[in-house]
């Protein structure tokens, strides 16, 4: 009979030192293994959200820079934001020099990974509509607010005549470039280089970063913003009304 004080040879190499474990110790291992990934995985998916939401902002204060370089080469003037034919306000900084031409500044990590336009390059490269080349980056993730900084369309004047620096009323209540989306739900979501102030099919914000719009304002400021209704964005909206230039709004002039 073995003594109970002698190593088990099933269970122990020559030396003595464990080989093996029994089920129960096994199932122990996963357990412990299961209950620290269940820990880990919110603070890594935390992380990762984190780090998103700062590239997009630092992807807005480029974007903000960048249209304040061209304003003070141009008396003041923002950017057009399409000229009518062949360019839009992305093609345009990045030709003229204001960014670089394979730029990432146009690309959100956040946006919906189903996008065939992947990659800053693709985003930065690509081109749309009858401009051809000449629309390079026209899938941008950041809006332009195309009715009241890029145009004046909204105050009776050229759809592509820009507004000045001296007409913004109240800088740090105005929105410049925000998260957008073309066509929420598109089954191949893409981004645009326009965004509408108020509700449409198309050209509309995009609250990506877990229910929030990030935008940056013509003063420079960057906010993260999660209405309890995201439509909420485009309050006040005066009932039947096709636009918004009233007090309050984000959008106007």
């Amino acid at each position: 009979m073995r003594s109970p004080l002698l190593p088990n040879p099933a269970r122990n190499g020559p030396s003595g030192t464990l080989a093996g474990f029994t089920l129960l110790e096994v199932l122990l291992g996963i357990g412990i293994l299961a209950v620290l990934v269940a820990i880990l995985l919110p603070v890594v998916g935390s992380t990762s959200r984190r780090a998103q939401s700062i590239t997009c902002m630092t992807n807005l204060k480029t974007l903000w820079s960048a249209q304040r370089s061209y304003q003070s080469d141009h008396a003041d003037s923002f950017i057009p934001y399409y000229d009518g034919s062949t360019w839009t306000w992305t093609a345009a900084l990045m030709n003229q020099g204001y960014l670089s031409q394979r730029t990432s500044a146009f690309f959100c990590p956040a946006f919906a990974k189903t996008t065939d336009l992947d990659t800053p390059e693709k985003v930065a490269t690509r081109s749309g509509g009858s401009g051809g080349a000449g629309r390079r980056g026209t899938y941008s993730h950041y809006g332009y607010n195309q009715n009241h900084i890029g145009g004046s369309a909204r105050y009776g004047g050229d759809a592509t005549l820009p507004a000045r620096g001296s007409q913004i009323t109240q800088p740090s209540r105005t929105i410049l470039f925000i998260d957008t989306i073309y066509t929420p739900g598109a089954a191949v979501p893409r981004g645009t280089f326009i965004v509408g102030d108020r509700p449409a099919a198309s050209h509309m914000p995009d609250p990506r970063h877990q229910g929030r719009f990030q935008m940056i304002f013509v003063d420079g400021h960057v906010e993260a913003i999660q209405p309890a209704d995201p439509a909420q964005i485009f309050a006040p909206y005066p009932a039947g009304l096709g636009y918004t230039t009233q007090d309050g709004s984000l959008w106007k002039r």
